[in-house]
């Protein structure tokens, strides 16, 4: 058999693949789907605390715990993206940031057990707080696990753990100002829950994700 023929009757039955979207677009196509529709619905199944915005405002700590949280899910999807491409380099180096973040959020929240960033108080309360962390997150995980479907990562469970965190972080953040403002309460009922979500992304993974 010829060079030519051998070539001809290996790509005969191939089929044309669709390119994955780019990591930036998908990026922000996640970022702005997944904020808009967590805060929505939080919006909708109950009020927020009152003064949330003179909180940031006057406390740059709170502000520095909000933003904090926002960048989790940022690095945790753009991380959990380029682990799915060729060349992006070693998982652990990939996941080192977000693991950096989510120490620095968490320990923010211990440093408030001593010293918080607001008075504690039980203003905003929700009484299944954690039980609407762990819903709220189903959604921008699915659409995490949506995006990463033209993506062929070589070590899914640590995706789907990059995956897990980000989404979690979403509904975490948002009951910072939709639910009362205790860093006890927090880390147990907001970052918790969070924290089981990316265990969620892990188990999953195997099954979600392509196979290289």
């Amino acid at each position: 058999m010829s060079t030519s023929h051998l070539i001809d009757t290996l790509v005969r039955d191939l089929q044309p693949v669709e390119r994955p979207i780019p990591s930036l677009r998908a990026c922000l196509l996640w970022l702005v789907a997944g904020w808009t529709a967590v805060f929505a619905i939080t919006w909708l199944t109950g009020p927020f605390r009152t003064g949330g915005l003179q909180d940031v405002l006057q406390s740059p700590r709170f502000a520095l715990e909000g933003l904090v949280g926002l960048a989790v899910g940022a690095v945790g999807i753009q991380a959990a993206l380029a682990s799915g491409l060729p060349g992006a380099g070693r998982i652990r180096r990939l996941a080192a940031p977000l693991g950096l973040l989510v120490a620095v959020w968490i320990g923010l929240y211990l440093i408030g057990l001593l010293w918080p960033a607001l008075p504690p108080a039980m203003d905003g309360k929700r009484a299944h707080c954690s039980i609407e962390t762990l819903v709220l997150s189903a959604l921008p995980l699915a659409g995490a696990f949506w995006i990463m479907r033209r993506r062929l990562p070589l070590h899914p469970r640590w995706t789907g753990l990059l995956l897990g965190a980000a989404a979690g972080s979403l509904p975490a953040l948002i009951m910072q100002w939709a639910c009362m403002y205790d860093p006890a309460h927090m880390l147990v009922n907001h970052l918790g829950p969070a924290a089981g979500v990316a265990g969620v992304g892990w188990l999953l993974a195997p099954r979600c994700l392509p196979r290289v």
